[in-house]
């Protein structure tokens, strides 16, 4: 054989190998196509290598596809379900609710046996059959005992059981199946078996473990919208049960008898409290964190004012007492976990406001006015820790809402007002010494708490001394101020000063000269216009030396 013909055996034989190869590459093309829907990826395998194809649907039929795949896959599977619960219900109408109960299960079973033989042409569809064939099972196993004049089973205990099991499977696939959706109905037929039961601590349970449940989704797969609604309807459950449980008939009235509800409140707060430890930082961003964390907060917080209103206005005190110390403890123990930026200092404010909470319930008014204002002290002194400007913005809301308060509904005290002044003092000095550390942009609240302490300075004083001393009080406080100002270089205090000498001329005009005798008279505007003529004269000079010099 000459060498030219060795060659082309060689080549030929090369062709034929490469034709083999594309074949059979072809074949596991069209093998992994009859599995995979449009729009969906998938990899296909080639040795070691992989490569990531992205099947498109053809523009013009999109919505024809998703209107017959989904739409109709949905209208067929309901279709189907509500004509076997009719079916159920004429054979249990005729005397027969075991026998109802079996074609039931039946129904459910033969739609697992079709599922499982189009498993691998026609995925979509046997999502929904699956989905259907679960709920079927559940709507089953609840007429065993539940909603029916011939209950096939007599025991609730062993009903609930049932339904239980049924409930597990269902969470079993939705896990498979990585669905949200149907991790959230999971979740919303175990609040619903809760409240069927209509038994205070079953429907309890079910309700904590609906929202374990959540959590665990969550921290799984990022569920971040299940989670949130299912926020809303743990709370929502909760208050049905504080009304009777109206969707089972009942009227709808505060229950009598609490027993120890507010202990499974807890429970749910805590549990949605820990999505800020157990969640993947990659995977939810701090306002996914911010949202559940407020949403959170405000449910419990109605909820836990409905039951103090109702079942603990004589020992509210020491509930919020001890939720202040929960979230302080939790919002520490995130500072020092370093876990978010927001959650640490939102749990730190809920906790101050629910400790004001209990400060009001253990001292009651006026005296509870001493420990709010130098608890606000304190909160300033935390939010410089924290390095927080959201406490320090509900502390000063919160301060002059107190503030207001006290001066609109209480009698004055002279001990409550000093102490509101220093507080407020020593608070616009903490922010000052401190605002880098904040890294405060604005004056503003800064500001708010000088106000706060020129107001309460003049209002203390004017109760604090007789008449005819309110004035020359004033001047005194004016020269300190003035001093304050040098001393600190601060010019603030200089406004201080003068706008305290500026109240203090009026007073002198329009209340000193209709009260004051005529010698307390003399001494009082001799010493105004000493005062202020020497100010004048000793300012105009500073001002000509610093303009000079600049």
């Amino acid at each position: 054989m000459t060498e030219h013909s060795k060659s082309d055996n060689f080549s030929k034989e090369l062709i034929i190998e490469k034709l083999n190869d594309l074949e059979s590459r072809i074949e596991r093309i069209e093998l992994r196509l009859r599995h995979v829907s449009p729009g969906e990826l998938y990899k296909a395998e080639d040795g070691e290598e992989y490569e990531e194809i992205r099947l498109k649907k053809p523009e013009g039929s999109a919505l024809e596809s998703n209107l017959v795949e989904y739409g109709l896959s949905w209208l067929s599977t309901i279709v189907y379900m509500f004509g076997i619960i009719f079916l159920m219900s004429y054979i249990r109408i005729n005397g027969y609710p075991l026998l109802a109960s079996i074609t039931g299960y039946a129904a459910a079973a033969g739609l697992f046996i079709f599922t499982h033989l189009l498993r691998n042409s026609f995925s979509h569809i046997t999502r929904f059959l699956n989905t259907c064939g679960f709920l079927l099972v559940y709507i089953v196993t609840l007429r065993l005992h539940f909603f029916t004049l011939q209950p096939v089973i007599a025991s609730t205990s062993i009903s609930l059981i049932l339904l239980s099991a049924s409930l597990g499977v269902l969470v079993w696939y939705a896990v498979k199946s990585k669905s949200e959706l149907l991790a959230f109905f999971s979740i919303f037929l175990i609040l619903v078996s809760g409240i069927i039961s209509d038994s205070a601590y079953i429907t309890l349970a079910f309700i904590t473990l609906s929202a374990g449940l959540s959590l665990l989704y969550f921290v799984k797969f990022a569920w971040v919208r299940q989670l949130v609604l299912v926020i809303f309807l743990v709370y929502l459950a909760h208050l049905a049960w504080i009304l009777g449980n109206p969707f089972m008939g009942n009227p709808m009235k505060i229950i009598e008898d609490p027993q120890y509800n507010i202990v499974f409140l807890f429970l749910y707060g805590l549990i949605f409290a820990s999505t800020i430890i157990l969640s993947d930082k990659e995977k939810t961003s701090d306002n996914v964190i911010g949202l559940v964390t407020i949403l959170n907060a405000i449910n419990f917080s109605m909820l836990i004012i409905l039951l103090t209103i109702v079942f603990y206005n004589d020992n509210y005190s020491y509930i919020f007492f001890s939720i202040a110390v929960l979230c302080l403890i939790f919002s520490i123990s995130l500072k020092y976990m370093g876990e978010r930026l927001f959650a640490p200092a939102f749990y730190a404010c809920f906790g101050f406001m629910a400790l004001s909470a209990s400060i009001y319930g253990f001292s009651k008014l006026p005296d509870s006015y001493y420990w709010l204002a130098l608890q606000s002290l304190i909160v300033v002194s935390m939010a410089l820790w924290f390095k927080s400007r959201i406490i320090v913005v509900v502390n000063t809301i919160l301060f002059i809402v107190i503030l207001l308060i006290y001066l609109i509904g209480s009698p004055s005290s002279n001990s409550i007002n000093f102490v509101f002044a220093i507080v407020a003092l020593a608070s616009a000095r903490i922010l000052n010494w401190k605002k880098e550390r904040l890294t405060l942009k604005t004056e503003i609240y800064r500001n708010v708490y000088l106000i706060a302490a020129f107001v309460m300075v003049l209002y203390g004083l004017s109760h604090a001394f007789p008449t005819q001393y309110v004035t020359l009080s004033w001047i005194g406080v004016a020269i300190i101020y003035l001093l304050l100002s040098i001393g600190l270089k601060n010019i603030k205090y200089r406004w201080m000063g003068f706008m305290t000498l500026v109240f203090t001329g009026g007073h002198l005009l329009f209340v000193d000269m209709a009260q004051m005798d005529t010698g307390y008279k003399v001494i009082a505007f001799l010493v105004f216009a000493a005062i202020t003529i020497g100010l004048t004269m000793y300012y105009t000079k500073w001002i000509k030396k610093k303009s000079s010099s600049e």
